[in-house]
């Protein structure tokens, strides 16, 4: 018959197809699992059990934050003048000037010129 109409219902022995297979809408479905209200919402108030969260949590500061360490002072100001226990740095430490060396050695002039004239011996 089918090769005289062209029409699926008169294909013998057809396969009942559900309203869905050919509506394509989710309402035509049979046997619908039921959904957490989350699962069409999508919004986080529309979850079940949330977590309770801690203010920082959300707010994201850290005053918020409970249980804060005891920082020092250099860890807050970020500053070497506010470091305990600095050690006595000579000047040449900070300075970086070669001059600013005790002890200096005595240098013959072809090291301090640089020239072959400044030779000796």
């Amino acid at each position: 018959m089918i090769g005289h109409t062209g029409k699926y219902s008169d294909v013998i022995g057809a396969i009942v197809l559900g309203t869905v297979a050919t509506s394509n809408n989710y309402g035509d479905l049979n046997k619908q699992p039921a959904l957490a209200p989350v699962a069409t919402a999508g919004t986080y108030s529309s979850l079940t059990g949330q977590p309770q969260l801690a203010p920082v949590a959300t707010a994201g500061t850290y005053a918020l934050l409970t249980g804060q360490p005891n920082l020092a002072l250099v860890a807050i100001a970020g500053t070497y003048a506010s470091l305990t226990g600095q050690p006595n740095l000579a000047t040449v430490a900070t300075s970086g000037k070669y001059t600013d060396l005790t002890r200096q050695p005595a240098l013959a002039p072809v090291a301090t010129t640089g020239t072959y004239a400044s030779l000796t011996g």
